[in-house]
């Protein structure tokens, strides 16, 4: 038993959340509810317990998402694995030379998930140095990125600059993710928070200056210019939404 079997098992949970969100009268089948809180979240624990179960944050996150909600007493996981990778490829993103969003986000998610699910894993003396270290490290990037804001793309190219603006707006939710964790001291906090709005402000300027271009330019008048502001990352599925008032 492995993640396919968590994925497809969570995959129909969530279509069960989504159908009981527009009838409300919609049953969770009883056995579906066992299965899934009582026997397989419990038979994942145990192999995740002697390394034969690879996490992804996805699926921790599911994990503890079932764990909650279980009946049964279900002992939690050591992520101590999947933190390295996180590390590890997040590490290697922030000293490249350009930054992938997607990549940056996953230590914030996985850090959040660990914060409020098991933090005394990151309250142990083995592991605060190293958050620390990758905490500087985003300050130190959000710091060149949004000081240096010299880009490196034709600025009369729209598609370009609205990729850019779009990119900026993705690091700026991934800087306001990171600036809300608990342990943080209020000095760090408010450090990410001001890259946040660096990086939001930047991809405002982008996406304005794109569509100026699009309407002075009778060549790009037929392609629809899209919002890179707040309402796209409002917009965008956070899972544990869906377990908030379960």
């Amino acid at each position: 038993m492995g993640q396919p079997v968590l994925r497809v098992l969570f995959d129909n949970y969530r279509a069960f959340l989504t159908e009981s969100y527009k009838n409300p009268s919609t049953q969770l089948p009883e056995r579906f509810s066992w299965l899934l809180f009582d026997e397989v979240i419990g038979e994942i624990a145990g192999l995740a317990q002697v390394g034969l179960y690879e996490w992804s944050v996805w699926d921790l996150q599911m994990f503890y998402a079932a764990r909650t909600l279980s009946k049964k007493y279900i002992p939690t996981v050591d992520p101590s694995r999947l933190f390295d990778e996180v590390v590890e490829a997040t590490q290697s993103s922030l000293e490249g030379a350009s930054l992938d969003p997607s990549e940056l986000d996953e230590f914030p998610q996985l850090i959040t998930l660990l914060d409020q699910n098991d933090p005394a894993f990151i309250a142990k003396q083995t592991i605060k140095p190293t958050v620390s270290t990758l905490i500087d490290l985003y300050i130190k990037r959000g710091d060149e990125e949004t000081t240096n804001n010299n880009y490196n793309f034709d600025r009369d190219d729209v598609e370009e600059i609205e990729s850019e603006a779009g990119k900026n707006d993705e690091l700026s939710a991934v800087y306001a993710k990171f600036s809300r964790l608990s342990f943080l001291t209020e000095e760090t906090s408010e450090q990410l928070k001001k890259y946040a709005y660096a990086f939001e402000h930047q991809s405002s300027e982008l996406a304005d200056q794109a569509k100026e271009i699009r309407e002075n330019n009778p060549d790009h008048s037929d392609y629809d210019y899209h919002d890179y502001g707040s309402s796209t990352r409002s917009e965008r599925f956070n899972i544990s939404d869906i377990f908030s008032d379960l």
